[in-house]
């Protein structure tokens, strides 16, 4: 029973790591959408048995990371325009939501402001001589989910918090694509700070939409 136990363990830290490490190659990009994996191929690559891996697909795809098909592999799943306009859509509402919430709040704006410039220095830090884009996408997400969770509503950072994955995949894209990318998105990132410290709502919104119009390519509703 202890061995059953142990290897029960064991196949289920290999399957968590497999999963793991598919989620953050798609995430990042390193695999790309449309790509047709194998189990066997996976399975060669990590070192492990294919049972973890198949486990792996099954619970990637039931997060609408790929689609499964039998006796083929797995198909990552692409980021089509439509969902990436619904997933900036709903990230515009939370965020210019935020916004209101803390220009009612200015002591509060003032404290946030000043810990979202402190994100700043750790993108500018990642561009720093050799670019560590990873870093500088995490950095990103911090940015925009320190000002969500500032404002003090439980439900909706929540909310934005089940996007987090998929926007990390769009701004790991879209940084990819573009060698001065990142350091629009910077720039951009310190107008958003701008605006916010004016205690005017509809200014950080403007800048939030040419934000995502200019990264993105999704144009403000």
């Amino acid at each position: 029973m202890l061995y059953t136990r142990r290897g029960l363990v064991v196949a289920a830290l290999a399957s968590e790591r497999v999963y793991s490490d598919l989620k953050e190659r798609i995430i990042l990009g390193d695999i790309a959408g449309n790509t047709l994996l194998s189990e066997g191929e996976i399975a060669d690559q990590l070192g492990v048995s294919r049972t973890p891996v198949r486990e792996a697909f099954l619970r990637l795809q039931a997060e609408g990371w790929m689609h499964l098909y039998p006796k083929r592999g797995a198909l990552v799943e692409g980021v089509d325009s439509s969902e990436g306009n619904e997933i900036l859509e709903a990230r515009r509402l939370i965020e210019s939501w935020a916004a209101s919430r803390l220009a009612a709040a200015p002591a509060l704006l003032t404290k946030v402001a000043d810990e979202l410039e402190t994100t700043l220095i750790s993108q500018e830090a990642a561009l720093a001589e050799e670019p560590d884009l990873q870093a500088f996408i995490i950095a990103d997400l911090h940015f925009h989910q320190l000002l969500v969770e500032s404002a003090g509503n439980r439900i909706l950072t929540a909310v934005y918090r089940q996007l987090s994955d998929r926007q990390r995949r769009m701004t790991a894209y879209a940084v990819k694509t573009g060698s001065d990318r990142p350091y629009r998105v910077l720039q951009q990132h310190h107008d958003l700070l701008d605006a916010l410290r004016t205690g005017d709502p509809h200014k950080f919104v403007k800048a939030l939409d040419h934000h995502f119009n200019d990264i993105h390519g999704a144009s403000p509703r």
